[in-house]
Order: structure tokens, then sequence, then C-alpha cells
């Protein structure tokens, strides 16, 4: 006589709730890593600090904008889709805030396309 052991087949669930923690904590740890940078960037390029934390403003206002975007794109084509586009918004944005001489272009890259790929991990996964 055979005895087979049988198992229980695995629960993904708890694998997409850490793998959701893990994005949203990287998510995160980039919106509020402007302050490491705020007053380096002011000695480096002589902004004032109006002009650089408008820069923090304009990424907070952009995300809340987009998340709204992003909760209705996400009924329609899935949270792999979003994350995945958001994610690469986000990479492409640090890279090339690396790079930045002038105000203008943190307004652009942190402002505006970090902003975008920051506002689409937070409402695709909560509501998955």
């Amino acid at each position: 006589m055979t005895s087979e052991i049988r198992r229980k087949p695995r629960y993904y669930g708890y694998v997409i709730v850490v793998v959701a923690f893990l994005i949203m904590a990287l998510s995160s740890g980039a919106i509020f890593s402007f302050s490491v940078f705020f007053s380096p960037l002011q000695d480096t390029f002589g902004w004032s600090r109006a002009s650089t934390s408008g820069v923090f403003s304009l990424h907070m206002a952009v995300q809340a904008a987009m998340s709204i975007v992003f909760g209705r794109l996400n009924d329609r084509f899935g949270p792999r889709v979003i994350i995945t586009g958001c994610g690469l918004l986000l990479g492409i944005g640090f890279i090339l805030a690396s790079r930045i001489q002038e105000l203008w272009q943190l307004y652009l890259l942190y402002g505006l396309l970090i902003g975008v790929g920051v506002s689409g991990a937070p409402t695709p996964l909560m509501s998955t």
C-alpha cells in the first residue's frame, strides 16, 4: 500500500501581501527621501528654500491628482499593468533626476515624472 502525502496548495494571498508591502515601502521611501536631499540641493545649486520646497509641493499635488486617475485605470487594466508602468516611470525619473543642472529639470523630473510614478502604487495595491 502506497501512502501519498497530499500537500495543501499554496495560498498566494500572503505572497501578494508581502510583495505589496515591499512595493509600498519602496515607494514611500521614494516620496519622503526628498527631505534628505533638500539642503544639499540648496547648497550645491544655490536655490532658495521656497523654490526648492516647491518641487515637493508639486510632487504631492501630482500624486494626489494621478491617484484618482490610476484608480480608474486599475479597474480597467488591473494592478499588474499599473504598477509595472509606474515603477518604470519612477526608476527612469530617479535616474534622470541624478543628472539635473537646472531647477526646472527638478520640477519636471521629481515634481511631475516621479510624482506620477509614485502615485501608481497605493491605489492598486490597497484595492488588491
